[in-house]
């Protein structure tokens, strides 16, 4: 429908000088602003694209996203004339800066008098942005997280439905169009975007949190992805906006959803934690759908590891300071019991003192993965041996996970190194 920002200025607040870049400080602050992704360069965030608009006479454009500070919420908002209906389309843009991080974020708008799905208007657009939509879930004033849905799984609470007049962006690949028509409607009627889903293969869902705020992320596992970026699975984590922040942290990406083709016991997923007030913080896996193999929460700054099965860390983290090295997430073959006893395979393991014994009932080539519980390596044994030994350094006690693999038959363990014979 034909609409002006006086349209909008008859039922909140619109304040504050027009046309001027808001991503620093204005008194007053610009209560309205839409989104120009060419001036985005000014900072290393997606934040630096937004400019006011507070002028009474602009249009109010049709999938054009825009942000409103509403300081006496709640209310109605009310609108009236002819709902948009058929087909709908907006100028995506993509400008290449010294930041590439900034580049290619668009701030669209739901235009229709209904929900729409992501999945279908990403179907509609194949290879205009990337697999994922990005929506702020607001918690209070000055609190809140973005939501992420990627067409299969989402962060803080996105699904694939966006509301209606919802705002929402998209990680443009180049300079296009995108489109929508009546197809991508739903006749859903819930509000908001928060809806159930599904669980994924070798899904890992961690959640932050000092008990008032908190921020979500998950990982799992399909075939067709790889270990570096997907723009078709992954989700990148926008920096900025929130006060509990989370991500994994790969080489040049951050990730609010990370897709593998595998995970296996040398995978080790490097997480960036940021919060804005000092104070306990406990991470905790709401979900966790491994098939042999066991999650562990790795602080490299005490040397611990938490099994993220059987417990939920808590630590003390202060605001303002960047962890991006301190914590991560690896894997251990499951340990059914002390001695791994294998019938099918006819495989024991063992330990004496400061030896590992593998006795097996064949001599088929085996290859032995020796690891510690931080997931370090200490040696790979190749042996056609029925009995073999391997010595290990005993200076103290320490726990070793042995991994025996014979083919397509595989036997785990964890034994107890010591230095007493």
């Amino acid at each position: 429908m034909a609409s002006t920002v006086a349209d909008w200025a008859a039922d909140f607040n619109v304040s504050g000088q027009n046309g001027v870049n808001c991503w620093w400080s204005y008194v007053p602050y610009p209560s309205l602003q839409y989104y120009k992704e060419s001036d985005n360069s000014a900072t290393a965030n997606y934040y630096g694209g937004f400019i006011s608009y507070t002028n009474s006479s602009l249009p109010l454009t049709a999938m054009k996203g825009y942000a409103a500070r509403i300081y006496n919420a709640p209310l109605t908002i009310n609108t009236s004339g002819v709902p948009n209906n058929g087909a709908q389309s907006i100028a995506l843009t993509k400008t290449t800066s010294a930041i590439s991080s900034a580049d290619g974020w668009n701030l669209i708008g739901n235009p229709y008098p209904s929900p729409v799905s992501w999945s279908a208007i990403k179907a509609m657009n194949a290879g205009k942005t990337d697999g994922a939509v990005y929506l702020f879930s607001t918690t209070a004033q000055y609190a809140g997280n973005w939501a992420t849905w990627n067409g299969v799984t989402g962060t803080n609470g996105a699904t694939d439905d966006i509301g209606s007049t919802q705002g929402f962006f998209v990680l443009a690949s180049s300079n296009n169009n995108l489109t929508m028509d009546n197809s991508v409607r739903t006749t859903n009627q819930a509000t908001g975007f928060f809806k159930t889903r599904s669980t994924q293969p070798d899904e890992i869902r961690l959640e932050l949190s000092n008990g008032i705020e908190t921020d979500e992320i998950v990982t799992y596992t399909d075939a067709n992805a790889s270990a570096n970026y997907d723009a078709e699975y992954d989700a990148v984590k926008i920096p900025a906006g929130s006060s509990v922040y989370m991500s994994f942290i790969l080489p040049s990406k951050e990730y609010a959803i990370n897709v593998l083709d595998a995970i296996t016991p040398q995978t080790e997923l490097p997480l960036l934690v940021l919060v804005s007030d000092t104070g306990n913080y406990t991470i905790t896996a709401t979900e966790l759908n491994l098939t042999g193999l066991t999650a562990y929460f790795k602080d490299t700054l005490t040397n611990t590891l938490y099994n993220l099965t059987l417990t939920s860390p808590t630590f003390a983290l202060a605001g303002g300071q960047t962890y991006g090295g301190r914590f991560s997430i690896v894997f251990q073959p499951t340990v059914v019991s002390g001695i791994g006893n294998n019938e099918e395979s006819s495989t024991r393991i063992y330990s004496m003192g400061n030896k590992i014994v593998v006795e097996r009932a064949t001599t088929s080539t085996a290859t032995i993965n020796v690891t510690n519980v931080l997931g370090q390596k200490i040696m790979d044994v190749v042996s056609n041996e029925m009995k073999t030994e391997i010595q290990l350094p005993a200076e103290e006690l320490w726990y070793a996970f042995v991994k025996v693999t014979e083919g397509n038959k595989v036997s785990v363990a964890k034994v107890l190194i010591s230095n007493k014979q």
